[in-house]
């Protein structure tokens, strides 16, 4: 809300002034947005401040006492950057990607930036940065590791980790095509699962969890562009109902590289979909795995080195079960925060590994659209829903 109001107040200020017709400022129009307006705020760890993009400044904004910032003026890192070499064709991503420009580490002192090229890291306190990748092939979905001491990124459809300290970098998979994605998607799993990235993090930053999508078995659409002169062939793979979905495998690799154990999800070619995927804990990664019709769900957890998995929650629907975000669990590993449909509605429930009935937390002719966040320490959840207004 805090952010919607934001912009809002913003976005009026910056159309109530009245300006000339002219082309600069019609280039400052893209898609109805003036660029002058900020970015989408990037929330410090704390709450108490956060990063937004004006024009080329990076801003932070001090909730307490009211007033934003100049932190770095992006313009000089995004010269910086190595361009990548422009695609050949169009590559089809899906709209649904989750990846973030802009991401604090856990301690709140340094930036991650991402440009569409190359990676930076930038020092909160004196807006001092340096680059740390300089390739022709661009990083994609960077993150930080939960201690902070490195990143991670994908490259030409393999995963990488830098470490901050010295800039070495650990490639840890080493296979990646554009038919072999390791901790990257085909295009249907985004967007009929709203599947937004494909690697995770173990919260004590020693493991790697990533899904290894082998779309070699995915029919090709046969898309062209033609804007042009002549035609331009752009395939994309895609299935169609009843043809096969691409192989998926989820795997944990130690964060100094080595061998990826594999863990058993069954057939996802035909059967099964992994809608969701992740760590409980430290030692227990989960998936969330459905049947193809989305009429059957269950969640399994696997045990450090074990490649068997086993359901820890299962759900049954006669028509149909919408996957909607990620099952929070618990500092305990033991028990998730998480939503279900199954009085009617979507609400609130906390489910124990162990089985069991799940405790109900919300309840009403209304729907809980998202979990905002949990507060263990003071035993609450927060949560967005249409209880007010569908319209809200």
């Amino acid at each position: 809300m805090r952010k919607l109001l934001f912009l809002a107040l913003l976005a009026l200020q910056a159309f109530g002034q009245k300006r000339p017709v002219t082309l600069e400022t019609l280039n400052d129009y893209r898609g109805g947005t003036p660029r002058g307006i900020p970015g989408e705020p990037v929330w410090a760890p704390d709450g108490k401040t956060f990063l937004f993009r004006q024009r080329s400044q990076l801003r932070l904004y001090d909730l307490a006492n009211r007033q934003a910032r100049d932190l770095v003026d992006l313009a000089p890192l995004d010269t910086a950057a190595v361009t990548p070499p422009s695609a050949e064709r169009n590559e089809w991503e899906n709209r649904r990607v989750d990846e973030a420009s802009l991401q604090w580490d856990a301690a709140g002192k340094q930036v991650l930036y991402f440009n569409d090229g190359d990676i930076f890291l930038i020092d909160v306190a004196n807006g001092k940065w340096k680059q740390l990748t300089r390739t022709p092939a661009a990083e994609r979905d960077l993150k930080f590791s939960p201690d902070g001491r490195r990143i991670s990124f994908r490259r030409n459809w393999d995963l990488y980790v830098l470490n901050l300290a010295d800039g070495a970098e650990t490639r840890l998979t080493a296979n990646g095509s554009d038919t072999l994605r390791n901790g990257g998607m085909d295009w249907v799993y985004p967007e009929e699962l709203s599947l937004g990235t494909a690697y995770w993090w173990s919260p004590d930053s020693k493991a790697i969890a990533y899904l290894q999508f082998d779309v070699s078995q995915e029919p090709l659409y046969p898309h062209e562009d033609l804007r042009g002169a002549r035609p331009v062939y752009e395939p994309q793979r895609y299935p169609k109902a009843g043809e096969n979905n691409p192989q998926v495998r989820l795997g944990v690799v130690p964060e100094t590289g080595g061998v990826t154990r594999w863990l058993d999800l069954g057939d996802t070619v035909r059967t099964a979909l992994i809608a969701r995927a992740g760590w409980a804990d430290a030692t227990h990664v989960y998936a969330v795995r459905t049947n193809r019709v989305q009429n059957q769900l269950e969640i399994l957890l696997f045990e450090d080195a074990s490649a068997a998995g086993r359901a820890i929650y299962k759900e049954n629907d006669p028509y149909w079960i919408n996957v909607e975000g990620d099952p929070v669990f618990l500092k305990d590993g033991k028990r998730f925060v998480w939503t279900s449909e199954r009085d009617g509605f979507r609400h609130l429930y906390i489910f124990s590994s162990s089985g069991g009935e799940p405790q109900q937390l919300t309840r009403g002719a209304w729907v809980v659209s998202d979990i905002a966040g949990v507060d263990e320490h003071a035993g609450r959840v927060y949560f967005r829903s249409t209880e007010d207004s569908l319209l809200e």
